[in-house]
Order: C-alpha cells, then sequence, then structure tokens
C-alpha cells in the first residue's frame, strides 16, 4: 500500500511496546498494533502516540472482542481476528484515505466506526446501561450536526 502511494514501505513490526513506539514520527501515515502486546498494550501505545501529537491512523487488530473500555482510547479503526488478507488491505486503504479529510469529519467517522464496532460485538442490554457508550452517542450526535451529517440511524442517548 505505501509503495502504491509513493511512500516507502518500511518494516516497522515490533513485538514490544517501547520498539513499537519507536520508529512512529510525523511522517508515519498509520500504525497497526494488536490490543496485547509484551510490556506494554496496545491502548498504552496508542495513548503515547496521541500524547506525542502525532497525526497518524492507529488501527488496531486484535483477537480482543471490543468492549464500551474502547472508548477510553478510541482508536481509529478496531479489526477483530481472524482477519482476511483483503479485509485488512481494504481497511488500511480507507484509513489512509480518511488521513486526508479535515479534522472534525475525521472524528465523526471515528466515532460512528466505534459507535458500529460495538453495536455488531456487544448486546443492546450491555451497551444500553454502559455511560461510555451513551457518551459516544452523544458525541458522535453533536460531531454529526457539525460536519451536517443525517444520522437517522444512531439511536438516541
Amino acid at each position: 500500500l505505501a509503495r502504491a502511494r509513493g511512500r516507502p514501505a518500511l518494516d516497522r513490526s515490533r513485538r514490544d511496546g517501547p520498539r513499537a513506539l519507536q520508529p512512529v514520527d510525523e511522517e508515519t501515515d498509520g500504525v497497526w498494533l494488536d490490543r496485547r502486546l509484551p510490556e506494554w498494550t496496545g491502548s498504552e501505545i496508542l495513548g503515547a502516540i496521541r500524547e506525542r501529537g502525532l497525526d497518524c491512523q492507529v488501527l488496531f487488530c486484535s483477537a480482543v472482542v471490543p468492549d464500551v473500555d474502547i472508548l477510553s482510547v478510541e482508536p481509529d479503526g478496531y479489526l477483530h481476528k481472524p482477519v482476511g488478507i483483503d479485509e485488512l488491505t481494504e481497511t488500511i486503504e480507507n484509513h489512509l484515505e480518511m488521513a486526508e479529510k479535515p479534522e472534525a469529519v475525521r472524528e465523526y467517522e471515528r466515532l460512528d466506526r466505534l459507535r458500529e464496532l460495538l453495536e455488531v460485538a456487544q448486546s443492546r442490554a450491555r451497551l444500553s446501561v454502559a455511560d461510555q457508550y451513551q457518551q459516544l452517542l452523544d458525541r458522535l450526535e453533536q460531531r454529526a450536526r457539525t460536519v451536517g451529517q443525517r444520522r437517522d440511524n444512531v439511536p438516541a442517548a
């Protein structure tokens, strides 16, 4: 994908938190993380990337079933393993394209993907009692008004 976009393809695979974070800089378009890594979790690495103020897409690809706890870190995307190469490629391409859009649109799309992810992974009963999910719906509705999106399929908070 990087080569198709005229960028060098770098193998930046790392097996633990500190080494995974080391090569991430202003030139990084995207980071693909598992939620479970030795030493640091994917959430901790994502937090460190955000603290650095780096504007790259961060995707989780994990066997961990997503729950409302994912809202505390808000990755740009989440794939639940096992994942086929076509799904992975399409997701990465979509996220690289998303990186070109205005911040408000990116935030709206990220929140909407998280909502959809949780609605597939968790029961309605579980989500209806989760304060974090209700806050997500509120934020999504606010952002939808900001970017001029009509959200008929977002349940009222």
